[in-house]
């Protein structure tokens, strides 16, 4: 009789357990299920142990594999990953006169930080992508310094998009574009105002998200326009100089 029991126990035990589906995730962790239906980008389904209870649903794209009540195996097959000469070429397509649209670039300085300053600009960018108009802006906290001005950028090449990689890791779709043009600054710091036009030159690397890096570097003569609130002479006060800066920013057009 001991031996009817335990062999209906064991069959029953053994119904059970293969009565389950059984979902596994690409990190190993198993969910006992009872599936209800998969769609192409889900799966859904409710605890085994709770069958009356919540349809719940899960991302195939976490999903390994699951086991079916009867045996059966499938391997959820990942959608496969775009090629990055695709990317690059989706990229590149060179965008219609009627979808062309003006873009904001805005930049925070770099130098001006380690210099415990805070700099910024804000740049407008013409539809046709080769022209920007941009005015920076800076000031020094507790302090009496305040720079201002404005440049006109002609961008000589906008580069083509290229996969960059650093190490192991990939940093997504970017070009360098490379600009010139004429810049005016006003500095007033404590009793004395400066002029300082200048040619600049300059790249920026950007990227097909919207972040971007620049770098530019400007000669021309500085000069006062009043010293200890005197006025000056800025041809008489002119001397040669040079100022370079590197910035990062975020690009953008609104739709």
């Amino acid at each position: 009789m001991k031996k009817i029991l335990f062999l209906f126990v064991f069959i029953i035990g053994g119904f059970t357990i293969f009565a389950q589906d059984v979902i596994v995730l690409k990190d190993g962790t198993e969910i006992k299920a009872k599936i209800v239906v998969k769609t192409a980008d889900f799966i859904k389904y409710r605890d085994f142990d709770n069958q009356q209870g919540d349809v719940k649903i899960i991302e195939k794209s976490k999903v390994e594999k699951i086991i079916y009540k009867k045996g059966d195996v499938e391997m959820i097959a990942q959608p496969p990953k775009q090629d990055s000469s695709e990317e690059i070429e989706k990229a590149n397509i060179p965008v219609s006169d009627s979808l062309r649209k003006v873009s904001h670039l805005v930049t925070v300085s770099l130098n001006k930080l380690v210099m415990r300053m805070f700099g910024f600009s804000y740049e407008l960018i013409t539809k046709n992508d080769k022209f920007g108009i941009r005015i920076p802006f800076a000031f020094k906290p507790k302090s009496k310094y305040y720079d201002a001005g404005i440049d006109f950028r002609y961008y000589l090449k906008r580069g083509k998009y290229s996969k960059y990689t650093l190490g192991p890791h990939s940093l997504g779709l970017a070009r360098f574009s490379y600009f010139l043009g004429p810049f005016v600054s006003c500095i007033s710091e404590k009793e004395s105002i400066s002029l300082f036009p200048s040619l600049e030159n300059g790249f920026t690397f950007e990227f097909n998200k919207g972040f971007t890096l620049s770098a530019l570097l400007s000669l021309g003569a500085s000069g006062y326009l009043s010293e200890k609130g005197v006025k000056s002479d800025y041809f008489n006060t002119m001397d040669f100089n040079f100022y370079w800066d590197i910035s990062v920013g975020w690009r953008f057009s609104k739709k």
